[in-house]
């Protein structure tokens, strides 16, 4: 409801009525699709973010070569299947304000398993349990919803994983971090940090089975999917890419939602490390994060877009173990005893 109030108020706020949630424009990759689908309207002159893609995509999802005109770069946002694929099962015929509302449909129910999965994650740690309302309410899930973007499904994956290895649940693990990878191929690194943090043989299938379906998913894309496009984002020598962010955008008073997003996610978990709160996977998990961070270019960490999303795993988790433990442990009842005709009573 959070997530859904903020969506609306962006909407109308905007002045851009249905397209709202695609976040398209005038000068963006899809920008043809949509005024086909939308004679009407009238897109902002601007680039746009990448929710028109991810509508272009849900479209026309099995047909890559009619796509790929309609994205910057067909191959790597093929690489992402699962969040225009499930707008396509909800709206398959074709685009319109249907197909709108199914990303955002999906936007909103990944918001709401994050939101469970970080109050069940709270409830392991003896957190307070309202720390679910702080999911819908962070700056990368707040641009999920209001751009039509896969990361808050991808995040809110990580979260089920997480918590279902704590738990001993590895299948329901293994599942939650496949649909990750086929939803944003970097949150392989959970598993890794997962798997790297228990060291233990029985917890290998969380990391070989999304690595074997990416890996094969990775070489379908690479056959049936026009190459093309502009360059994808690489990683950059540790901290440069903080270092650039902070001197070209940060310094100057730009992107402030995405410097306070970034720096308080890192202020939070290096407090985390450095005291050992929370269990040593999670400690893993928010130390390989960091190191995924400290090598993002200024492109991505720069941007409010960017890196409110790029930190959003590592905000949710720090957030998490950051007051783990302070709620007391309930109370255990004391047994009661039914009277018994011996010398003995006995427990119920």
């Amino acid at each position: 409801m959070l997530a859904l109030g903020l969506l609306l108020v962006d909407v109308r706020a905007s002045g851009h009525g249905i397209l709202r949630p695609i976040r398209a424009g005038a000068k963006g990759p899809s920008a043809a699709v949509i005024a086909r689908d939308f004679p009407k309207a009238t897109l902002p002159d601007e680039v746009g973010f990448d929710g028109q893609q991810f509508y272009a995509m849900a479209r026309d999802l099995f047909h890559p070569e009619a796509v790929a005109p309609s994205l910057d770069n067909a191959q790597y946002r093929y690489q992402r299947p699962l969040y225009p694929a499930l707008a396509w099962l909800l709206h398959p015929q074709g685009g319109g304000p249907g197909l709108v509302w199914a990303l955002a449909i999906v936007s909103l129910s990944g918001l709401l398993l994050g939101a469970l999965a970080m109050g069940a994650l709270a409830e392991h740690l003896r957190a307070p349990p309202w720390l679910a309302l702080l999911y819908p309410l962070l700056p990368g899930a707040v641009w999920t919803v209001t751009s039509s973007v896969a990361d808050g499904l991808a995040v809110s994956l990580c979260l089920v994983t997480i918590v279902a290895t704590l738990r001993g649940g590895s299948g329901l693990a293994v599942i939650a971090a496949t649909a990750a990878v086929l939803t944003r191929e970097t949150t392989i690194l959970v598993p890794v940090a997962l798997v790297l943090a228990r060291r233990r043989k029985e917890d290998l299938p969380l990391l070989i089975v999304p690595g074997l379906v990416i890996a094969a998913w990775l070489m379908v894309v690479h056959v049936t999917v026009p190459s093309g496009g502009i360059p994808t984002e690489r990683l950059w020598w540790p901290l440069t890419g903080l270092i650039d962010a902070a001197r070209t955008k940060w310094l100057h008073g730009k992107e402030l939602l995405g410097m306070a997003s970034t720096l308080a996610a890192l202020a939070v978990s290096v407090f985390v490390l450095i005291r050992r709160r929370g269990p040593s996977e999670l400690r893993w998990v928010i130390g390989v994060q960091m190191g995924f961070l400290a090598l993002c270019s200024g492109g991505v960490l720069g941007d409010d877009f960017g890196s409110t999303r790029s930190t959003m795993v590592l905000l949710a988790v720090a957030l998490v173990v950051l007051v783990s433990g302070t709620r007391a442990p309930a109370p255990v009842p004391e047994p009661r005893y039914l009277a018994s005709t011996g010398a003995r009573n006995w427990p119920v």
